[in-house]
């Protein structure tokens, strides 16, 4: 008998040790669970908890080992001026601060190839970009993206690509065209192109010496730039974004009836 009471008693001790235990595990002061979020990347955040010198952002399973480096931001997308400590353990991504309460976004750099933003985390419904390398295009941008920006960010960004299709526009009026060397063996054509869902800016350049009936060169005109339309040669920067922001620099003389660029070493003049 007296040693079934001991076993009891000794039961209860461990019980309530253990109890305590638990209890006295540290809590976040705030926590942020999104259970509505539509996920449209492979992986997604299952929680974020902010401690007095730290935030702890738990990744879904397997979709964080490592980073380089991590970036704070505060709810407005400003970077927070501190040095980041952080590590990565079993998909959680702990960052050290002493201003833990004011990070609200952060960049996190895989490797040169990788790295994502994510903004709102102290809210109920994160968004997250995450960029990829690719050889044709560059650092291309996946995920909730109309999510991700405000609607003062969004208009301002609509502004801003009006602004630049304007400019644009008005660059390529001034080398579109076809020129052609003084004998013929040289040719641009600049005009626009289409496909079946839409209208490009394109650059043929052809060179008869080589008996080619094809573009010896095909550039796409994505964004152009005028350098100075004040003195001569007024000077055209042509970007193809799609490799890897390839330049061609076009170069007017003449009243913008003779041109030069660096498909070719010849000079070559205005025919329509």
């Amino acid at each position: 008998m007296k040693n079934k009471l001991f076993t009891i008693f000794i039961g209860a001790v461990i019980s309530a040790v253990l109890f305590n235990a638990c209890d006295n595990k540290e809590k976040p002061l705030k926590k942020y669970d999104y259970p509505g979020k539509k996920e449209v990347l492979s992986f997604c955040i299952e929680k974020t908890e902010y401690y007095d010198d730290r935030i702890e952002v738990t990744f879904s399973e397997n979709s964080i080992e490592m980073a380089e480096s991590v970036i704070c931001y505060d709810e407005n997308f400003n970077q927070i001026t501190e040095t980041v400590d952080f590590t990565i353990k079993d998909d959680v991504l702990t960052i050290y601060s002493k201003t833990s309460e004011k990070i609200s976004a952060l960049r996190v750099d895989i490797d040169s190839d990788e790295y994502f933003n994510i903004r709102y985390l102290d809210s109920d419904s994160y968004a997250m970009l995450q960029y990829n390398w690719a050889d044709d295009y560059g650092m291309k941008a996946s995920g909730d993206i109309d999510s991700f920006y405000t609607e003062e960010e969004k208009r301002r960004q609509a502004e801003i690509a009006a602004q630049n299709i304007k400019k644009n526009n008005e660059a390529f009026a001034l080398i579109e065209g076809i020129w052609e060397s003084r004998d013929g063996s040289k040719r641009l054509e600049i005009g626009k192109k289409s496909t079946e869902d839409k209208e490009y800016k394109n650059i043929d350049f052809y060179d008869y010496q080589k008996d080619e009936i094809y573009p010896t060169e095909s550039v796409r005109a994505d964004s152009l730039n005028v350098i100075d339309s004040d003195t001569e040669p007024v000077v055209v920067e042509v970007i193809e974004i799609d490799h890897l922001d390839h330049l061609t620099e076009f170069r007017l003389y003449s009243n913008m009836t003779e041109i030069e660029c660096s498909l070719s070493d010849e000079r070559m003049y205005k025919k329509s």
